[in-house]
């Protein structure tokens, strides 16, 4: 009789539905990187110069040439906390989200390039091709993920209100 039970009980447990809905969602994960090139044309005011595909994405690099003659190198991930940590960006981070280096910062993919980040035309066509070939070379992941806002505590509306 024991055993029955156990099996008994042993089945509701595992039978019982979380009641959660989930989504799938393609991640896009880049294999390369990027050396980009940036320029100070006007004050604060940057454009692209160059931007060359790298074999890993943690050689990626920003070197920026400032109308004063002094050159900064910064890391993917330093430029990452430059553009995190102000409220509307630095000059440099805004020109470089327009780039192929702005993918690596965390814009898709799929939003292409902006022509008016580039100082020329030959550099925009550059980095159109290694925005491609970044592209290509992306691992693309399907993850399956609970839905934002649809189970858990909390989860419902209230019409209550607390008031003080």
């Amino acid at each position: 009789m024991n055993l029955l039970f156990a099996a008994l009980l042993l089945f509701a447990f595992t039978s019982c539905k979380d009641n959660v809905e989930y989504e799938d969602k393609e991640v896009t994960e880049l294999t390369h990187g990027v050396v980009t090139e940036v320029e100070e044309f006007e004050t604060d005011i940057f454009k692209i110069t160059d931007e060359t595909e790298v074999p890993k994405v943690e050689d990626s690099r920003i070197i920026a040439k400032y109308m004063n003659g002094t050159i900064d190198t910064f890391t993917l991930e330093e430029a990452k906390l430059v553009a995190a940590n102000s409220p509307k960006g630095s000059a440099i981070s805004n020109v470089l989200m327009g780039g192929a280096m702005g993918f690596l910062m965390g814009r898709a993919l799929s939003s292409g390039i902006n022509r008016s980040a580039y100082a020329s035309d030959a550099a925009f066509n550059k980095a159109q091709a290694t925005s491609n070939n970044l592209n290509s070379t992306a691992i693309r992941k399907t993850v399956r993920t609970p839905k934002a806002g649809k189970s858990g505590f909390g989860s419902r509306k209230s019409t209550r209100s607390y008031g003080g």
